[in-house]
């Protein structure tokens, strides 16, 4: 009632506020004073909202669950749940069963194959659970039982040394005779010394397979000594040349050769590889896009002929890859042209943006002759300030795990990206056979640059010595003081696709360049081109459109017809080995035009041979004719009757058969 009577009271402190009353809404005895009656309605508000907003007051005990910031989510990233694992997979398998069902609808409807579009490939591209669902890393085990091959006199030598830490076996390469027996190489430890001819030597590291001829029996040569059922661990070959043939050996095996010091370093390192180890997987493969191998044909080899470890061989319908094998070069990823290899450590979209960010930090006037130049981490300091002062213009350096993880779609977009070339930095590890990789990618990147009017030397492969010793330009690189690319640089670059990131680069390059050609010639073996089909020869049979693996030749839907994409085209060379009339011719080349490479171009086409009975259309009038006439004189169409029916579409041939027949009585 006080409080009340106190309202009807002129107000005198409508503008009071806590602070202006020295009360303090925290403390216990200035909480106590606001519940009298006498307290003030503002003072009382303004009080109780400063000490309901305080951080005292407003405080998390961190019980309840709902207590955290939903406003923003933590990204999943390449997390998959289950139950977007399951999804992923039954979608995947409905787009797969839709597409073959409309292939098959069409090839029995119409008796023609169609060329799929984009969408139908989606079923089979790499995607993240594809990449998640395979291993990272490997597991190697070493017990300590090495086999070391050599001379009589080295194998002791070297057994006697290993003796405290390993388990050796001593092999002699002979073809004199074989035998088996123990020696001692300290106090009562003795080894087994083997000689025999060696028939087989492969494997890795804790899985080393090693067999021998002895009086014409092969044998293991654990099975000669009393380890017989365990595998040997580590090798350590003395012999020249050595056994294993690959120019990068696996994991476990040691070639010294004839160097004294390689030997004493390798003798320190072999007692350290004992116990588990964890290797590393560098390529991930999606084995639908591999276009190796087709109906019994084999096509594209380039993975196979390019790996170094001998870890990429043929298998079933594709390529299997060794990962314990796999040394990590990368150039099987490089050179794959599909994309069912990917080297798991580049990400190229990232290497991409760091790059053009240091090549947009220069101003216009010093961008001229800026050079890229990729080197492993190895490659000395000394050696690319060596490279620096080589090359006019500012020089950027990347480094990276093996110059063969970078192929000509880094190189072309770098270049694309205002580049004004790109340097590649061997080493001494870097295999003969890489390099003939990368000399060959280098041949068909320069030939779709100098056909747009580039100038030599954008692409260059140096050890760093001196210009002399760079390949892939063509002239003295000191000379060039112009720069090469004068256009506006690219300001994005797609990099979901390699063949696309390719495709894109050359591109925007062709835009900015002075558009001398439409297309130009490309070496043999590159990843790009079209087909010439001889008409005369070509009976439509569309062997050629069933083993594509990239439906870059698919049929027509009304009437005998090829048609050709060149934009898929991988010349991989399938579609001619299965011609039976080869009449298919590969033509290694680039064409420009974007949309000249990707639309559909009919290199056959004729009319349906219609059949002589109900007039339907069911077959290439060539495919018929040619049928009758190497069919006349063949002991089954001795007359015309037989001759004739090859000219009906199955159901009147079928009625014409037995219409033919002798009637039977059913008894």
């Amino acid at each position: 009632m006080a409080r009340d009577q106190d309202k009807t009271k002129p107000d005198t402190h409508k503008h009071k506020t806590a602070v202006d009353s020295g009360l303090s809404p925290f403390d216990e005895h200035s909480c106590h004073s606001l519940m009298m009656p006498t307290a003030d309605d503002d003072l009382d508000r303004d009080a109780l909202r400063r000490w309901f907003h305080s951080s005292s007051f407003n405080s998390s005990d961190g019980l309840d669950d709902y207590d955290q910031d939903f406003n923003a989510f933590q990204p999943l990233k390449d997390i998959l749940t289950a139950d977007m694992r399951h999804h992923m997979k039954r979608h995947r398998k409905d787009r797969q069963k839709e597409n073959s069902e409309q292939i098959e609808s069409e090839i029995e409807n119409k008796g023609s194959v169609r060329a799929p579009d984009k969408s139908d490939f989606a079923a089979i591209l790499p995607d993240a659970e594809n990449i998640q669902n395979q291993n990272s890393t490997l597991k190697l085990a070493s017990s300590g039982r090495v086999l070391i091959i050599g001379s009589e006199a080295n194998v002791i030598e070297c057994g006697r040394k290993l003796n405290e830490r390993l388990n050796g076996i001593l092999l002699i390469n002979s073809d004199e005779y074989a035998d088996c027996r123990h020696i001692e190489v300290s106090g009562n430890k003795t080894m087994p010394l083997i000689r025999g001819k060696i028939h087989r030597l492969g494997g890795f590291m804790g899985e080393f397979d090693a067999t021998v001829k002895m009086n014409g029996e092969v044998r293991s040569v654990t099975s000669l000594t009393d380890l017989d059922g365990a595998g040997v661990d580590l090798v350590l070959d003395l012999d020249s040349p050595p056994h294993m043939s690959c120019e990068r050996p696996p994991i476990g095996y040691f070639v010294p050769g004839s160097d004294p010091e390689s030997r004493n370093r390798m003798m320190n390192e072999l007692p350290d590889m004992v116990g588990e180890f964890e290797k590393p997987v560098f390529i991930f493969q999606t084995p639908g896009l591999c276009a190796h191998h087709r109906s019994g044909f084999t096509g594209c080899t380039r993975c196979i002929d390019c790996c170094p470890s001998h870890a990429v061989r043929s298998k079933d319908d594709g390529v299997e890859i060794n990962h314990f094998l796999c040394q990590g070069c990368g150039t099987c990823a490089t050179v794959c042209p599909t994309g069912a290899l990917v080297d798991k450590d580049m990400q190229t979209g990232e290497l991409l943006n760091v790059l053009r960010g240091k090549l947009q930090s220069f101003q216009p006037a010093d961008s001229v002759n800026a050079s890229v130049v990729f080197h492993e981490s190895e490659t000395s300091s000394r050696l690319l300030m060596q490279i620096n002062s080589q090359w006019p213009g500012p020089v950027i350096g990347q480094s990276v795990r093996d110059i063969g993880c970078v192929g000509m779609d880094i190189w072309l977009a770098v270049l694309a990206s205002g580049a004004d070339r790109v340097i590649l930095v061997s080493t001494p590890q870097t295999t003969q056979g890489m390099l003939q990789a990368i000399k060959k990618q280098i041949g068909y990147a320069s030939s779709m640059l100098q056909g747009m009017g580039y100038p030599s030397g954008c692409i260059i492969l140096t050890d760093g010595e001196g210009p002399e010793s760079a390949t892939g330009s063509g002239a003295d690189k000191t000379e060039h003081r112009e720069s090469n690319f004068s256009g506006r640089a690219a300001a994005v670059i797609p990099v979901q696709d390699r063949r696309e990131t390719m495709r894109f680069a050359v591109g925007h390059l062709y835009d900015q360049s002075p558009r001398l050609r439409s297309e130009v010639p490309l070496p043999k073996g590159a990843p790009f081109g079209g087909i010439r089909v001889d008409r005369d020869a070509c009976t439509f049979c569309m062997a050629c459109a069933q083993v594509c693996p990239t439906s870059a030749i698919g049929g027509g839907i009304d009437h005998p017809q090829i048609n050709f994409t060149e934009s898929r085209c991988i010349q991989c060379g399938l579609c001619a080995k299965v011609c039976p009339e080869k009449a298919v011719e590969l033509i290694p080349r680039m064409v420009y035009e974007r949309k000249l490479s990707e639309s559909k171009n009919t290199l056959n086409t004729e009319g349906a041979f219609n059949c002589i009975s109900c007039g339907k259309p069911f077959a290439p009038a060539r495919l018929i004719e040619r049928m009758a006439a190497r069919l006349t004189g063949h002991w089954m169409y001795k007359n015309q009757t037989e001759l004739r029916r090859l000219k009906m579409c199955g159901n009147c041939r079928l009625q014409d058969l037995f219409d033919r027949q002798p009637s039977k009585e059913i008894p």
